[in-house]
Parts: structure tokens; C-alpha cells; sequence
């Protein structure tokens, strides 16, 4: 496994003395051995999945067994047509199926986040792309200190067996303007396997409602101080039905809202809470 570190190179110096603080914390943690499941100890993981008319590839996605170190499913249905909500209850009873009342992916994620009850979250794309064996690298590196960790098709040992040169164009451009502005050493900023503290999000509805939701957690994440981490994962073809994603509409939203977010007074959307988690303090949760 790959793992990549981006340090904010424009944070205060107390958030940067916090950060190690939370390095030292998790090196001397107890949860270095045993199964994920021991090391979570008392923490609880929500798996997060916005779906939308994918009933073929539901089937695989919930069909590869679910981990047991994920506390709670949350399936978002986003008004599909096809049998997707019946087959998030043939084969995963245990989901908690949430109608979306909005529109968009961004707005299906912040349907989920005000759902979602576990101190860690994770939120994975419906269609088959994400593998659900790439959840565990994810959940370890938060317990190794990381304040946000997202997956990465750019890193050494990592693929993508769905880009198209159109794709993989765009997604370097944006990733290459993230870059400059923030001056973020993130590899692939379109990558929407997030795994985070779900405290740490002040609040997502300053966020936009379609695809730039996951570009703004990652710039909003920078912004406010996290110590953010990338593992490098294969991106698998989806599996059936129509990709909602329209290159060249949807990449310049996301360019829009990666430049917009440089503006000096957006508010951050996240604040570094590993330190409380991993050292047993008790956070009192808000809504997102």
C-alpha cells in the first residue's frame, strides 16, 4: 500500500503543533495490534453510499462483503427508478435506506452526514468503481494520526481501469491547479473514497450539492489545518447503468468551485479532532 502525506504548508503554527501532537498520540496508541475491529476498540465506522438507478451494481458493491469494522450502511437513494432500494434490502438488510430529497451527489453526501451516527465516516461511490477492500487502508491511516484520508489513482502501485483520455486529462488539470493554489501535494483531487473524523466537519451545508462536494472537502480539509493522507487504489469499471458524469459540464464546475474556494473569506468547513478521538476523549456531536 501507497500511502501519501499532505501537509498545509500555509497553517497557523499551533494547528502544525497539534498536528504532531496527534503524529506522537497514535504512535504510542494500543490499537497498534489486533484486528481493525480491536484497534477501533469503542469507535464506530458509517459507510456512506449515494446510488442512483444503479440496481446492477448495488449487487456487487453490497455482495462483496461488508467489513465488520463498519458499524452502520447508509445507502442514499436518489429518486432511481430501477430496483435499486430493492436490492440495498435483498443484499444488505442491515442499510439504512435514506430517500434524497434534493438533487445532486453533494446533496445525496449531505443527506448521508446527517445520518450518519459513527465517529468515522467513509463514503463510496454506488456504481462498482470503489472497492470496498480499500475501506480498511483508509480506517488505518486515521488511527495512525490522519485527520482526512482519501484514495488516489495517481500514486506508485495504483490504476484506474475506468479513465477515458478525457477523464484522466481533466483530472490531472484540476489536480495540478489544487496544487498550485493550495500548494497541497494531493495526487488526485476527483477521487471521491473519503474516509474522515465525522466530527471534524463543522459544517457541510456551506458545501456545493453536486460533484464539487468531494473537491471541497479535500480543499476545505487543507484549508483548516487537517493532516490529510492519500493510499493508492484501483479504480474498477462501473458496472452497468448510465455515469451520471458529464466531463466537460461537470469538470468546469469543479474548476469553478476549486478557484472559488481561494476567495479569503470561505469559511472552513473542517477542524483536526483526531487528537480527541484517538486519545479517548469524548466529543459531543453536532449536526452536519
Amino acid at each position: 500500500m501507497s500511502i501519501g502525506e499532505v501537509r498545509p504548508e500555509d497553517s497557523n503554527p499551533e494547528l502544525l503543533g497539534r498536528a504532531r501532537a496527534r503524529t506522537r498520540s497514535a504512535s504510542r496508541s494500543p490499537r497498534a495490534n489486533g484486528s481493525l475491529r480491536e484497534r477501533l476498540g469503542t469507535l464506530t465506522t458509517s459507510l456512506i453510499i449515494p446510488a442512483r438507478n444503479e440496481e446492477m451494481s448495488l449487487r456487487q458493491v453490497l455482495g462483496d462483503a461488508i467489513p465488520d469494522f463498519i458499524h452502520e450502511v447508509i445507502v442514499v437513494d436518489g429518486n432511481s427508478v430501477d430496483a435499486t432500494r430493492d436490492v440495498v434490502q435483498e443484499m444488505c438488510p442491515r442499510a439504512r435506506l435514506i430517500s434524497q430529497t434534493g438533487r445532486g451527489k453533494g446533496d445525496a453526501l449531505k443527506a448521508g452526514l446527517r445520518a450518519a451516527a459513527g465517529d468515522i465516516v467513509v463514503t463510496m461511490d454506488g456504481d462498482g468503481s470503489h472497492r470496498v477492500s480499500d475501506i480498511h487502508p483508509l480506517i488505518d491511516c486515521l488511527l495512525e494520526g490522519y485527520d482526512f484520508v482519501k484514495g488516489s489513482r495517481s500514486l506508485p502501485g495504483a490504476s484506474s481501469e475506468d479513465f477515458t483520455a478525457v477523464r484522466a486529462a481533466g483530472n490531472w488539470a484540476l489536480t495540478q491547479v489544487a496544487r498550485t493554489l493550495y500548494r497541497a501535494p494531493i495526487t488526485d483531487i476527483t477521487y471521491g473514497l473519503h474516509a474522515y473524523w465525522r466530527n471534524a466537519f463543522v459544517d457541510a451545508a456551506q458545501l456545493v450539492d453536486g460533484f464539487g462536494f468531494e473537491i471541497q472537502t479535500v480543499i476545505k480539509a487543507t484549508r483548516g489545518g487537517l493532516r490529510i493522507g492519500e493510499i493508492a487504489c484501483l479504480e474498477r469499471p462501473r458496472i452497468g447503468g448510465a455515469s451520471k458524469l458529464r466531463p466537460v459540464k461537470d469538470g468546469w464546475g469543479i474548476l469553478k468551485v476549486i478557484v472559488g474556494e481561494a476567495a479569503p473569506r470561505r469559511r472552513v468547513a473542517f477542524r483536526p479532532l483526531s487528537d480527541l478521538y484517538l486519545d479517548g476523549v469524548t466529543v459531543v456531536r453536532g449536526a452536519a
